[in-house]
């Protein structure tokens, strides 16, 4: 058996998973500069871990891959983008170390995203939702 070629399928994978990762970091950017302008700089989305999986998070530690921090993360958050405030959570959120499949959830609802386009259409939701749309206007109180 030539491990070699398992090295290099390996390699291809990180560097799939990389680009999927920034893109839709990308696609978080997009959508903070558009609820920034509309907000007057004041709010933005963030992914956040809740409370139980930071416990979680240490009690594995050392037993857990090498993945960035919003792999880790399970929550969308309504927050402040000039405080250390988060307004709302207003979604729940997974994410796999390979950038895609993603998971998106509220209001009953589940959205999995196997690519850009769907995570786009499942941003497009949460925004629209009623959830989104209270937070929104209580924070901009």
């Amino acid at each position: 058996m030539k491990f070699l070629d398992s090295i290099k399928s390996g390699i291809a994978k990180a560097e799939a998973a990389d680009q999927n990762l920034n893109a839709v970091t990308a696609i978080f950017s997009e959508l903070n500069a558009e609820l920034s302008d509309y907000t007057d700089g004041k709010l933005k989305i963030t992914r956040t871990m809740s409370l139980n999986s930071k416990v979680a998070a240490i009690s594995a530690m050392g037993l857990e891959s090498p993945a960035s921090e919003n792999t880790k993360s399970d929550i969308i958050s309504l927050s402040s983008k000039t405080e250390n405030k988060i307004y709302a959570e207003v979604a729940r959120w997974r994410q796999h170390v390979s950038g895609f499949p993603c998971m998106l959830s509220f209001e009953g609802r589940e959205y999995i995203c196997e690519n850009i386009e769907d995570l786009k259409a499942a941003l497009g939701e949460l925004l629209s939702s009623v959830i989104f749309g209270k937070a929104l206007s209580k924070a901009l109180l």
